[in-house]
């Protein structure tokens, strides 16, 4: 099978005058799905803007060049993924294509992440490499096969050490008629896929308390890492009307060393970033609006200070000295680091606000923290656009 590459055009440009911290409007470009999965592709220049896509005998993946500004579409067959990776369903009477997105991409081959549909018991999960000019797989990886009683998650892949992440979601018993758990879940446990070896290795189980379903969020958590796969971040959902038992959670988890420790989670716990020197973590309330920094050393939150409301990401500027906090509003806030100090807020470019104001989590940072990128505002009648947001993140403090 041959994958066919379709080049998307740029739909619009502009590079003003950057102070000196910003966030720069940099262009717009149109996907081919609705940019519902954005993520790193394992290299600092390319982000994944949707997952894997069918329509008719094909299947498709949308690549952001964030130099060029441009995306790629690579379309694959649909045929070829059945067979290999189909799963059949008897409550259907057919053949059920795999779920998929991106891992990695450097303009030769592809790494993908596929997995059963949703209804399959158990449930199977692949890492597969491609060659991008034949079609050729080169490598397929089972990565896992599981029943109802846990979930696999994909994070992203780290170039430096070559390696992609998944996290697994264990629950003390399966699903129930409603298809969900009674219980939160009782352990989270980190996989690694070396992508140079194929070797899959679990490095570290986090236990969990297992919440008793009262409020419907006792499940709910997002995992974040930092821009070098150093740290991760297991943040528990919180929110004050919710009076979630225990008390949820940040737990800050280093899989090298082998170490986790929790501080408290804030109310709706959006923002998470890391600094670059492995000192600090930030959180960012979308609630309350406050800001704590978390002593990686003394594993404990040792200041906090009020920022904006409506929050969904705080990323730490690509030399280090600045934590940008973004949220759905006209505004962004801008902090000196490491102590956050000295708020500024700013605006957002004309071309940027409309997608920040309806941002709800859906953007992220580059691996390198140059970029960030995000859907655009959905349309008036409130289907999803089909247009990615860049913007560029500009320091020039020394």
């Amino acid at each position: 099978m041959k994958l066919i590459i379709l080049a998307g055009l740029l739909l619009a440009t502009q590079v003003g005058t950057a102070a000196a911290q910003r966030l720069e409007f940099v262009g717009k470009v149109a996907v081919s799905g609705t940019a519902d999965s954005v993520r790193p592709a394992g290299d600092p220049r390319y982000v994944a803007v949707s997952a894997l896509n069918y329509s008719g005998n094909t299947a498709s993946l949308d690549i952001l060049d964030l130099e060029q500004t441009r995306v790629t579409t690579l379309q694959l067959s649909r045929a070829m993924l059945i067979k290999q990776y189909g799963h059949f369903e008897p409550k259907l009477g057919k053949t059920m294509p795999p779920e998929g997105e991106l891992v990695r991409y450097d303009g030769r081959r592809i790494g993908l992440y596929l997995s059963d549909d949703v209804m399959a018991l158990p449930r199977r999960h692949w890492y597969i490499d491609m060659e991008i000019a034949t079609g050729r797989i080169m490598k397929t990886v089972v990565v896992a096969a599981l029943d109802d009683r846990q979930d696999l998650h994909f994070i992203g892949a780290d170039p430096a050490r070559n390696a992609a992440w998944f996290y697994v979601e264990r629950f003390d018993s399966g699903r129930n008629t409603k298809h969900s758990h009674s219980n939160g879940q009782s352990e989270l446990v980190f996989r690694r896929v070396d992508l140079r070896t194929y070797a899959v290795t679990d490095e570290i189980a986090v236990q969990q308390p297992a919440r008793k379903m009262r409020s419907g969020y006792e499940d709910h958590l997002m995992v974040r890492h930092a821009s070098d796969y150093s740290h991760f971040a297991i943040v528990e959902y919180d929110e004050a009307n919710l009076h979630i038992t225990p008390a949820p959670q940040v737990y800050i988890v280093d899989p090298y060393a082998k170490s986790v420790f929790t501080v408290p989670a804030l109310d709706t716990n959006y923002g998470v970033a890391f600094s670059r020197d492995g000192k600090y973590a930030y959180l960012a309330s979308s609630r309350t609006g406050t800001i704590a920094r978390v002593d990686l050393a003394a594993q404990k939150i040792d200041k906090k200070v009020a920022g904006p409301t409506l929050t969904h990401h705080a990323i730490v500027s690509p030399n280090g000295n600045k934590l940008f906090v973004i949220g759905s509003s006209n505004k962004y806030t801008v902090y000196d680091l490491p102590n956050l100090d000295h708020r500024a807020d700013l605006s957002h470019a004309p071309d940027v606000a409309p997608a920040a104001k309806q941002l709800f989590g859906g953007g992220m940072g580059s691996l390198d923290d140059r970029f960030f990128v995000m859907r655009d505002a959905m349309h008036k009648d409130y289907s999803p656009s089909h247009v990615v947001v860049i913007a560029k993140l500009v320091d020039q403090t020394p």
